[in-house]
């Protein structure tokens, strides 16, 4: 009894070992490579990621396919990057959290801004209301060697005792760079 389940459990092994090295013959003999794809002249890749081909059909790049983005202007970056983190930091605000909003964007702003941003505290209340402020939209205007101005669009929910709003605003950050660094000097909102 125990010779025969030996013959069998020998038998079985040698199947599934036989079937799996067919297996993987075909997958690396018979299977088609997408390493080194190449395309006709005809075929462009935009930075996103999606090519039109002459004859208007959209080709998707293949996987492993390297794709050349233009380079990115990392003055630029860091102008919308730091106009983002003020207006979502100062624009989330709440009557209990007693102007910690101001207090975390003042090191990011001009001395002229720090005045403009202490008249802009709010008094503690018992009654809950503040806001959530999500930048949306954020362009570069335009940037110079001292000035720059960032045009952002928020989405913010304002919640009150009464229930909850969502509002849409436009407006400009402006930018001074002091010394070697970039300072907001300015927010306005569009009417």
């Amino acid at each position: 009894m125990k010779d025969l389940r030996t013959r069998i459990l020998v038998s079985v092994s040698l199947v599934v070992g036989i079937s799996i090295a067919l297996l993987l013959y075909y997958i690396y003999v018979y299977a088609p490579s997408q390493e080194n794809t190449f395309y006709e002249d005809t075929t462009e890749v935009s930075t996103d990621g999606v090519s039109e081909e002459a004859n208007g059909e959209v080709v998707v790049p293949q996987v492993g396919q390297k794709i050349e983005l233009p380079p990115v202007d990392q003055t630029e970056l860091y102008l919308k990057q730091l106009s983002r983190d003020f207006v979502e930091k100062f624009g989330t605000y709440s009557s209990q959290n007693r102007n910690k909003n101001i207090e975390d964007v003042l090191p990011l702003v001009t001395s002229k801004m720090s005045i403009w941003l202490e008249n802009q505290k709010i008094e503690y209340q018992a009654g809950y209301n503040g806001a959530t402020t999500k930048v949306v939209v954020n362009t570069i205007k335009s940037v110079e060697d001292t000035l720059a101005v960032v045009s952002v669009g928020i989405q913010q929910v304002v919640s009150t005792k009464d229930g909850s709003e969502i509002l849409y605003k436009n407006g400009d950050v402006h930018l001074l760079k002091q010394g070697e660094t970039w300072k907001i000097d300015g927010l306005y909102w569009e009417e």
